[in-house]
C-alpha cells in the first residue's frame, strides 16, 4: 500500500512524499499473540496537476456514429460478397435523411477536432508536473450505435435518460472521469502525487449548455463529481478541491433551447428549466465563446456571455462556427435547395399567365429584398436564387360554375447551391484552439495534410485575422472586423441554415393559411405526417440573443410558471 501525503503548514519538509516499506519485524508480545512492526521511510514524489479535458458535442452530432457510416460507405464500395452486402445495408439504413439518424450523416465537428488534437499523457517522465487526459461526450439526442432521440434533439430534455438531454450528458461524464483517472494512476503508480484535478471544458450548441452546466456543478463542488474523482484516484487521492476546478471553458455558439412544461415548450425564450447557464466570475479561470454572426433561426436563440466574459462573433451560421458540415468530397456533400420565403397562394382563371398574378409579383419583390438582409447578403451571390411557381387545376363543385376553369398557384423564393465547402468551420476551430492554448491547454500541432483539419489557401489570411480578433476580445479591446470585400469571399464558405422547408419532407410545400399540402406533381388535402418548420428564420431574419445579466428575473418567472402549473394539475 502506498499512501501519499502533503506536509501540513507547520512541517519543515517541502513538496509531496509517500511512505515506502523498507522492512518489518515480528515481536512476541504474549501467549495471546504477536505484533508486526513495519519500518517505512518517506520518499519525495512530484506533485502533478492533472487536467481532464471534456468535450461535449453538439445536438445531433456523434463522432462514433458518423465514423461508422463512413466506414460502412467505404466497405460497401470496396468489399465483395456477404461482407459488402452487410456494409451496403448499413449504409443505406443510416444514409437516409430522417430524424433518427442525423448523427450518422453529419461531418465531424470542431469539438471532435479539438478532442483529437488535445494532448494526453500516459506514463510521465521525471520532470513533468502537468498532465492531461481527455473524455468525449456524444451530442444531445445521440448515443453511440443507437438511433437518435427526436425528443432529445428537439427539446434538449433530460426528463428520462434515453432522451440524452443536456443535463443527462453531464451525468454521463462521471463514470468516464473515474475510468480515465484510474488508467492514468495505474500507469504512474507510486511515482507522483496528484496536486489537484482541474478541467478544460469544450462544448458546441446544446453541448455548450452542458459544458456550462457542468462548470457550475464543479464550482458548487457537486458531491457526484468529487465521488467520481475519488473513485478514479482510489488511495492516491489528491490535494485540490474535492470536485476539482475549471481552468478553461470554451464555447461554440451556446444554444440551450430547453423545452418543458415549465416554459410551455418555448425553446426560443430565455428560460431553460433545469440547466444552469449563469457563469459567475468564480466558475473558471478563463471563459471564451465564439458566436455565429449570421445565424437567424427562430429556434436557435443565442445564450450569450457577452459583458461578463469574452465573446467573439464570427461570420457564419451555427454549424459554420461549431462544425458538422460535410466536406465537398464527402459521399454526402452539403447541397442547398431551400425556400427563403413562406409559400403564398392564389386562385386564378386557368388561362392567366402565372408570372402576372399577384402572388408571383409579391414574391418577386420579396426576392429582391432578401439581398439587403445582413443574414443573407454575402451568401446569395454564391448560389442560384429564383422565384418558382407550382399550379394545379381546381374542380369546381358548383355545377352552375362548371364551365369556369380555375387553378391554384403557389409561389416561393428558392435558393440553390451545390457542394458547399466546410473550410470556414475549421477557421473557427483555430480561433478556439488559440484561446485554449493561451489558457494553458496543450494540443498537438495541426497536420496540414489532414483533410479534416486543413483549410484552403484562400482562407489562411482570414484565419490569421480571426485569431487576432479573438485575442483582441480576450484583452478587452475592439477587434478589427472584416471588410465588405472580405465578407464576399467568406460568404462562399458560409451555409444558409434558415429556411421555410417542411422539415418532415423537404419535397413538400405547405400552405400556412389552411395546412393544405401539395407536391410539384400532385395535390393532397390531408396528410397524417407532422409538419414542422424547424429551421424557420426569426422575425426579419434576426436572431434572438439572451444575455446573462438579468437571468434572475427569468428564473423567478419560471418559478411562477411552475406554481401556476401545480394549480392546474
Amino acid at each position: 500500500m502506498t499512501i501519499f501525503e502533503k506536509p501540513g503548514p507547520n512541517c519543515s519538509d517541502e513538496g509531496y512524499y509517500r511512505y515506502e516499506v523498507v522492512g518489518d519485524n515480528t515481536c512476541i508480545m504474549s501467549r495471546a499473540g504477536t505484533r508486526k512492526v513495519v519500518y517505512v521511510k518517506k520518499v519525495p514524489v512530484r506533485g502533478v496537476t492533472l487536467t481532464v479535458g471534456i468535450f461535449f458535442d453538439g445536438t445531433g452530432n456523434n463522432w462514433t456514429n458518423g465514423n461508422d457510416l463512413r466506414i460502412a460507405y467505404g466497405n460497401c464500395s470496396n468489399m465483395v460478397g456477404e461482407e459488402r452486402a452487410k456494409a451496403c445495408e448499413k449504409y443505406e439504413q443510416y444514409a437516409k435523411d430522417t430524424y433518427d439518424n442525423a448523427s450518422y450523416r453529419c461531418g465531424i465537428t470542431n469539438i471532435t477536432r479539438l478532442y483529437n488534437l488535445y494532448q494526453t499523457d500516459d506514463e510521465l517522465n521525471n520532470q513533468v508536473t502537468q498532465a492531461q487526459i481527455k473524455i468525449y461526450i456524444p451530442g444531445i439526442g445521440t448515443a453511440d450505435g443507437k438511433s437518435d432521440s427526436l425528443i432529445g434533439m428537439a427539446l434538449g430534455s433530460s426528463l428520462i435518460k434515453d432522451f440524452e438531454g443536456v443535463v443527462t450528458k453531464t451525468d454521463e461524464v462521471m463514470d468516464k472521469i473515474s475510468t480515465e483517472l484510474a488508467k492514468f494512476i495505474k500507469q504512474n503508480s507510486g511515482q507522483i502525487a496528484i496536486a489537484k484535478v482541474q478541467f478544460d471544458l469544450f462544448g458546441f450548441s446544446r453541448g455548450a449548455a452542458s459544458a456550462r452546466h457542468f462548470a457550475n456543478r464543479v464550482m458548487k463542488q457537486d458531491p457526484l463529481i468529487a465521488e467520481a474523482i475519488t473513485r478514479g484516484l482510489e488511495l492516491s487521492g489528491h490535494h485540490g478541491e474535492p470536485a476539482g476546478e475549471v481552468r478553461f471553458l470554451g464555447l461554440f455558439d451556446t444554444v440551450a433551447a430547453i423545452g418543458s412544461l415549465l416554459n410551455f415548450y418555448d425553446i426560443n425564450g430565455r428560460s431553460n428549466p433545469g440547466v444552469e447557464l449563469e457563469l459567475r466570475p468564480s466558475v473558471a479561470q478563463k471563459v471564451f465563446q465564439i458566436s455565429a454572426m449570421h445565424e437567424c433561426r427562430y429556434n436557435f436563440s443565442l445564450n450569450s456571455i457577452k459583458g461578463i466574459w469574452p465573446e467573439l462573433a464570427l461570420p457564419g451560421a451555427h454549424a459554420d462556427i461549431g462544425g458538422g458540415y460535410n466536406s465537398v468530397d464527402s459521399f454526402l456533400p452539403e447541397n442547398e435547395d431551400i425556400l427563403l420565403t413562406m409559400p403564398d397562394f392564389e386562385v386564378v382563371s386557368e388561362d392567366v399567365d402565372e408570372k402576372q398574378i399577384k402572388v408571383y409579383v409579391q414574391t418577386e419583390l420579396r426576392r429582391e429584398r432578401l439581398f439587403a438582409l445582413p443574414a443573407l447578403k454575402y451568401i446569395l451571390p454564391h448560389g442560384k436564387i429564383e422565384t418558382r411557381v407550382v399550379s394545379w387545376h381546381l374542380v369546381n363543385p358548383n355545377k352552375a360554375r362548371a364551365s369556369i376553369f380555375e387553378k391554384k398557384v403557389g409561389a416561393a423564393v428558392f435558393f440553390e447551391r451545390q457542394a458547399i465547402p466546410n473550410d470556414w468551420e475549421k477557421v473557427c476551430m483555430r480561433v478556439m484552439l488559440d484561446a485554449a492554448e493561451e489558457a494553458g491547454a496543450n494540443f498537438q500541432d495541426i497536420d496540414p495534410l489532414d483533410p479534416d483539419m486543413s483549410i484552403c489557401d484562400e482562407l489562411i489570411s482570414f484565419s490569421n485575422k480571426s485569431i487576432a480578433q479573438g485575442r483582441a476580445v480576450r484583452c478587452g479591446k475592439t477587434p478589427m472586423g472584416f471588410t465588405a470585400e472580405e465578407m464576399q469571399v467568406i460568404g462562399k464558405y458560409m451555409h444558409c441554415s434558415a429556411n421555410w422547408n417542411v422539415d418532415s419532407d423537404r419535397s413538400l410545400w405547405l400552405n400556412p393559411k389552411n395546412g393544405e399540402i401539395f407536391l410539384p406533381s400532385k395535390i393532397a388535402a390531408m396528410d397524417e405526417r407532422p409538419f414542422v418548420w424547424a429551421n424557420a428564420p426569426g422575425d426579419g431574419w434576426i436572431r434572438s440573443v439572451w444575455k446573462m445579466d438579468d437571468q434572475q428575473q427569468w428564473e423567478e418567472r419560471s418559478r411562477k410558471n411552475s406554481d401556476a402549473l401545480d394549480q392546474i394539475f
